[in-house]
Parts: structure tokens; C-alpha cells; sequence
């Protein structure tokens, strides 16, 4: 073996070496990189006004206060406007409890007993005891898997919630990233080889156009979206419908979440208010036609083509983030998933002008 192929694979085991410590670091961290995550997004996304600003002989520093004072103000009206009519639901909530028990008694549970035959217990007591009772009867290697899961729940529900105990330091964490986002650029490629850097730097810039455009775009998305599903749950007629309308929009920041989240949340307080009626169709007509528009006309005009990658690849990212890094990785499958995917192809270039592909010496 020459000299030549030895450095090209050192350089690979180098490179995989690299990648492989990168990967452990980041499961080992991810808690907090949950924390970091959410700055430097917001800062990714406010970069391009700070831009248009600073072109305009605003200094920079003074560009990203007005940019963000503006922001708490538009977030303090978006409280103030809808904080009194999601407090109202949540009082009507309150107050409709003796009617959804009702509602349940008399149309949701006979009609669950007719359609699948199965005989529910008369009172709550009676239920509990059922539910007691089949636990005992089962061997304990059988709940082994189901305590796991709880302690694995409880675990990252406290991780979680010490991770929004730091979420003061978000906008002093935005501010910086905001202030320092061109120079971080400047460093991450000052380091790539001087023989390929103009090649790299392309590269780089069509990952950070595919990433751009994501996160402006799915962050302009969510909003548009809570909005939509806002007014057909209303039309609807269910309770809590802007407060499950703006929780799906929100949880749209990861593909078909919200969507998931709205259709049961929304099914529940439906069935709760009306029972199994035609109400029910109306919330999955709700659900349809947003996430129809979203995958026809919305996305396409805001985000475009711009991520590049098939339904199926998407919830097979996200599948894989999850089960890997929970939380930080079901949110970081589909950004990650579409920079993989233009280094893939530019891979299989490389390789499609290679020697190897073209059957020379």
C-alpha cells in the first residue's frame, strides 16, 4: 500500500474518529444543549433583519436591542390580547366539568360498550380496584418493562423542568449569538483546508441557506398554523379551542406533532362536550384541510423545496432523534436530517467523478 492511500484513509479514520466523538459528546450534553438550542434558533432567525438594519449604519449592538425590544413587545400584545380568552375557557372549563361528567355517563360510555362489546365499571371505587387488582395478578417480570418506562419518563421530566428553571438566560444567550453569528461563521470556516476551503465554503453555504430557510420558515409556519387551527376549532364549537390551537401550532415546530397533539386533545373535549355526533367529523374536517393547506400551499410558498427531503425520510428522522436524544433530538431530526443530506449528495458526486465509479486506474 502507498503512501497516497495511506493518508486517505487515515484521514477518514480521522474524520469517522471525529464524528463519532462529536455524537457522544452531544448525548452526553443534551439536557443542556436543549437550553442553547433555543437562543441560537431564535438568533437564526432574527439574523437577516439585524442585517438589513446594520446595512442601513444602525451599529449592530443597537440594531439587535431595538430587534428584540420590538419582539417582547409584540410577544407582551400577543399575551395581553389572547391571556383573557384563554383564561375564559379555562374558566368555562372549570364550570363545565358536572356537564362533560354527565355526557360521559350517559352517551360516550354505552356507546363505547355497545360498539366494542365490553362492560365498563359502574362507579370510579370500583374501577380502581379492577385496575389494583390485575396489577397484582401479574408476575413482576411483566411490569419490570413498564416500571422502566416510568422511571425513564420521571427522569426526563425533571431534566426538562431544570431546563426551564435556566430559560431566564434565554434572551441574554440570544443576544450574544445575535452579536457574534457572522464571526462564529468567519471561525467555522477559517478552519477548513486551505486546498479545498473555496469548495467547503460552497458547501457551507448551501447548508446554512437549507437551514436558514427551515427555521424561518417553520417558526412562520407554526404561526400560521395555530391561527388556522384557532378558528376551525372554534367554528367547531369545542371548549379550550385557542388553547389547543395554539398547543398544536406550536408543536408543529416538528413535523406532524401538532397535527397528532391537536386531533386528540381536541377529540376529547369534543366527545366530553357533544359525545360521538357529528361534532367529531368536524374536528377531523378541522385537521384535514390545515394540514392539506400546509402541505399544498403553505409549505411549499414559505419554505419551498428548500429542505429537500420525502415525508418518509422525515418521520424516519424524527422516529430515530427520538429514540436517541428524546426531546432535543426529535427537534434537531429534521435540520439535521437535511444538512446530512446535502453532504450525501455531495458525496455521491465526488464518488460518481471517482475512478472507482468510472472503472479507471
Amino acid at each position: 500500500m502507498n503512501d497516497d492511500k495511506l493518508k486517505k484513509i487515515s484521514k477518514i479514520a480521522f474524520f469517522l474518529i471525529f464524528i463519532i466523538l462529536l455524537i457522544i459528546i452531544i448525548y452526553s450534553l443534551k439536557s443542556i444543549l436543549i437550553l442553547l438550542l433555543v437562543p441560537f434558533i431564535l438568533a437564526y432567525a432574527l439574523d437577516p433583519v439585524v442585517d438589513f438594519f446594520e446595512a442601513r449604519k444602525i451599529p449592530r449592538t443597537g440594531a439587535i436591542f431595538l430587534l428584540l425590544t420590538f419582539v417582547s413587545i409584540i410577544i407582551a400584545l400577543l399575551f395581553l390580547s389572547v391571556g383573557p380568552t384563554v383564561q375564559r375557557e379555562i374558566g368555562d372549563l372549570q364550570d363545565a366539568l358536572p356537564r362533560y361528567s354527565e355526557t360521559l355517563q350517559e352517551k360516550v360510555i354505552p356507546g363505547i360498550e355497545k360498539t366494542f362489546k365490553v362492560q365498563f365499571p359502574s362507579t370510579f371505587q370500583e374501577g380502581l380496584e379492577e385496575i389494583i387488582n390485575g396489577f397484582r395478578g401479574l408476575p413482576s417480570a411483566s411490569i419490570k418493562p413498564f416500571t422502566s418506562v416510568v422511571a425513564r419518563v420521571f427522569s426526563n421530566t425533571i431534566s426538562f423542568i431544570l431546563s426551564l428553571l435556566g430559560l431566564v438566560i434565554i434572551p441574554l444567550l440570544t443576544f450574544y449569538f445575535l452579536r457574534d453569528i457572522d464571526q462564529i461563521k468567519k471561525v467555522i470556516t477559517s478552519y477548513f483546508p486551505l486546498k479545498h476551503r473555496d469548495k467547503l465554503i460552497e458547501k457551507f453555504n448551501e447548508i446554512d441557506l437549507v437551514l436558514s430557510g427551515f427555521i424561518r420558515g417553520q417558526l412562520t409556519i407554526c404561526a400560521i398554523m395555530a391561527v388556522l387551527y384557532s378558528i376551525g376549532l372554534l367554528l367547531v364549537g369545542i371548549d379550550l379551542a385557542l388553547v389547543i390551537g395554539i398547543l398544536s401550532g406550536l408543536a408543529a415546530i416538528v413535523p406532524y406533532l401538532g397535527t397528532i397533539l391537536g386531533i386528540v386533545l381536541a377529540s376529547i373535549m369534543c366527545v366530553l362536550k357533544f359525545g360521538f355526533d357529528i361534532h367529531l367529523l368536524g374536528v377531523f374536517t378541522c385537521f384535514a384541510v390545515v394540514q392539506t393547506l400546509e402541505g399544498s400551499v403553505i409549505g411549499p410558498r414559505i419554505v419551498g423545496k428548500k429542505v429537500g427531503l420525502h415525508p418518509v425520510w422525515v418521520i424516519i428522522a424524527v422516529l430515530i432523534g427520538g429514540d436517541f436524544f428524546g426531546f432535543l433530538g426529535i427537534l434537531l431530526a429534521v435540520p439535521v436530517a437535511a444538512v446530512l443530506n446535502v453532504v450525501l449528495k455531495s458525496a455521491l458526486e465526488t464518488y460518481r467523478k471517482s475512478s472507482l465509479y468510472l472503472g479507471q486506474e
